[in-house]
């Protein structure tokens, strides 16, 4: 086994000169890479993206080398002066960022078969969310009804709970949770 230089030895340092030389020569001569994250703005094409590079406040044209990214995703960009820049990996789903809001709307009414609620969300999603609904009971009639969101925007939805028979409801709670990132 090879055991590393002592740090006083003339060696080391000479070793450490020689490695910074080759960077410096490097950078001036535009051969370094440099490998950025991003955001897909746009999928031109199957082997072009539109990306906003983090710290960037415009957008490029790179080429895809991982095929078509749906935009709002995060993408490796790797920048080879004087080639150009290229998407060379997916970010994974655990260094993605998630915002979300959940709530639960209260609803009463008598002797219906359908009844919408509109709902605001307290803060504005950068995109439209995905919302997912829930009745948060299962006591008599209320077990045979079933909700969903419709008209999702980035500022609220219609919450819309249905069953085939008509039904009194008296302050039966319906959970809803809304994720953009997804």
């Amino acid at each position: 086994m090879t055991e590393p230089l002592p740090t006083n030895d003339p060696a080391a340092s000479l070793i450490g000169l020689g490695a910074q030389a080759l960077i410096d020569n490097a950078k001036r001569l535009g051969l370094t890479w440099q490998l950025r994250l991003a955001t897909v703005v746009d999928a031109i094409s199957g082997n072009q993206l539109l990306v906003q590079l983090d710290g960037d406040d415009t957008s490029i044209t790179i080429v895809s080398m991982i095929g078509l990214v749906p935009a709002t995703k995060r993408v490796y960009v790797i920048s080879i002066p004087p080639s150009g820049n290229f998407a060379v990996g997916w970010v994974s789903y655990e260094h993605q960022v998630f915002y979300g809001e959940t709530g639960t709307v209260t609803l009463s009414f008598t002797t219906q078969t359908s009844v919408t609620q509109a709902v605001t969300f307290a803060t504005p999603f950068a995109s439209t969310p995905v919302v997912f609904t829930n009745v948060d009971s299962s006591a008599g009639a209320v077990s045979q009804w079933w909700s969903r969101a419709f008209g999702v925007s980035t500022t609220g939805f219609t919450l819309w709970v249905t069953s085939a028979t008509a039904a009194t409801w008296v302050a039966v709670p319906v959970q809803w949770g809304a994720f953009s990132g997804i």
